[in-house]
C-alpha cells in the first residue's frame, strides 16, 4: 500500500510537543524522540520521491503525452501518479509507484513511494531515477499478468485502470446501499526497463501465464529462462571425456 511508514497522528503530536516544550526529549520519551527524529531525517532527505512530490500536477503536457482529455470524469485521479519535469532540453514525465492515496485516509507525504520512473515521450526512453539497472517495475499477478516493453502503453493502461476506479467509487458514493471500493495500488502489470536479458525476473512469484505488449513473447521466455538459472545435466562419460 502507498502509505507512509509513519503514523500521521503520532507525527502531528510530536510536531506540537517539539514546538511547545523546552525539553521535547523528556516530554516524548526516548522512544518517541527517536521515532520523531527518524521521521525528520527521512522527510528532509533529497530523494526521487521528494522530487516527484513537488513537481507540477495535472500538467497539460502529461495529458497530451497520454492522450487523455483532462475534462473527462476520473481524469484528475487517473493522472495523479504523473508529474511533469523539464530537464534542460528534455521534457520528462515522472511516474511514482505506489502513488500516494488521494481518498481518506490520504497520504500526506511521499515516504510511501518506492519507485519513480522518468519517461521521455519524444524518444520513448524510460528509466528509474537514481537506478540505471535493467529491471522489471510493477508487479505480476494472475489478474494483472501483462508485461509491457512500451512505456506509453504501460502508463496508458495504468491511467485507464485508475480512471475506471475513480468512476466506480463516485458511483458507489451516490448509492448509499453500495459499499465504496477501497483505494488500492492499481497497476496493469509490469514494465520492462532496459535489456530484458539483464532483468532479474521474479520467477518464484510470477503467474503461470503472461501476456506481452510491445515485445515478442519468445524473447521474454528466453529472458525468464536465462534469469532462472536452471540446472543442466551432462552424462558422466561426456564430462570425463571433456
Amino acid at each position: 500500500m502507498a502509505t507512509s511508514p509513519y503514523d500521521a497522528e503520532v507525527i502531528a503530536a510530536a510536531h506540537f510537543i517539539a514546538a511547545m516544550h523546552e525539553n521535547p526529549i523528556e516530554a516524548m520519551g526516548a522512544d518517541g524522540w527517536n521515532y520523531y527524529r527518524s521521521y525528520r531525517r527521512d522527510i528532509e532527505r533529497e530523494t526521487p520521491a521528494k522530487t516527484w512530490w513537488y513537481l507540477p500536477f495535472d500538467h497539460a503536457a502529461i495529458a497530451r503525452a497520454l492522450r487523455i482529455d483532462r475534462t473527462q470524469p476520473g481524469a484528475t485521479y487517473a493522472l495523479a501518479p504523473f508529474r511533469y519535469m523539464r530537464d534542460g532540453a528534455r521534457h520528462l514525465i515522472l511516474a511514482a509507484y505506489p502513488c500516494p492515496h488521494a481518498f481518506a485516509p490520504c497520504d500526506l507525504d511521499w515516504l510511501g513511494i518506492e519507485t519513480v520512473m522518468a519517461w521521455e515521450p519524444a524518444t520513448g526512453k524510460v528509466e528509474v531515477l537514481t537506478d540505471d539497472r535493467p529491471q522489471l517495475v510493477g508487479r505480476l499477478t494472475e489478474d494483472d499478468n501483462t508485461v509491457f516493453a512500451d512505456p506509453r502503453a504501460f502508463f496508458t493502461a495504468w491511467m485507464r485502470a485508475r480512471a475506471w476506479y475513480a468512476t466506480a467509487r463516485q458511483q458507489a458514493a451516490y448509492q448509499t446501499w453500495t459499499a465504496v471500493p477501497p483505494e488500492l495500488d492499481v497497476l496493469p502489470g509490469a514494465l520492462i526497463i532496459g535489456d530484458p536479458d539483464a532483468v532479474q525476473w521474479p520467477t518464484a512469484t510470477m503467474p503461470r501465464h503472461i501476456q506481452c505488449v510491445g515485445i515478442e513473447p519468445k524473447r521474454v521466455n528466453r529472458a525468464i529462462l536465462k534469469s532462472a538459472c536452471l540446472p543442466m545435466c551432462t552424462g558422466f562419460d561426456t564430462a570425463r571425456a571433456a
